[in-house]
């Protein structure tokens, strides 16, 4: 906790007599994209036990985008160009596995893990196939 007071991201108020913390989102060097969005837009690949696990960051700008696309029902194909337009050069297969994944998860739920910074999304296929076998979504 020391650590985020003194980079800023966290604050110390007393309310009631009792001590609180507050956090305080503030932008971070690095983290923004071109375009001043919170988060930061990056895709990585690593071998697992079960197959290939993709993570993908995605900027809050980009988050609202994709809610938005879902909230007016976008077709899989519109939403897994979307995806591949945001990271560039990935799989097809991969960007179609993301856009699943979205598409199964609810707009609010990667809303609340949001938090105006972005997300990270992580996916997991297997080695034979190339089958969605797990995802998850946390906070950037």
């Amino acid at each position: 906790m020391n650590k985020a007071h003194d980079d800023g991201e966290l604050d110390f108020a007393m309310e009631n007599g009792v001590v609180v913390t507050q956090s305080q989102s503030q932008f971070k060097s690095g983290e923004m994209t071109t375009m001043g969005c919170a988060g930061k837009n990056k895709y990585k690949k690593s071998i697992t036990g079960g197959g290939f696990r993709h993570k993908f960051w995605m900027d809050h700008c980009n988050c609202n985008d994709i809610i938005d696309m879902l909230s007016v029902g976008v077709e899989l194909g519109v939403l897994s160009a979307a995806i591949s337009a945001i990271y560039g050069n990935i799989p097809a297969a991969v960007a179609s596995a993301v856009a699943i994944f979205l598409m199964r998860t609810a707009k609010a739920l990667i809303s609340n893990n949001d938090e105006g910074e972005g997300i990270v999304i992580g996916i997991t296929m297997g080695f034979v196939g190339g089958g969605l076998k797990g995802g998850g979504i946390e906070p950037q």
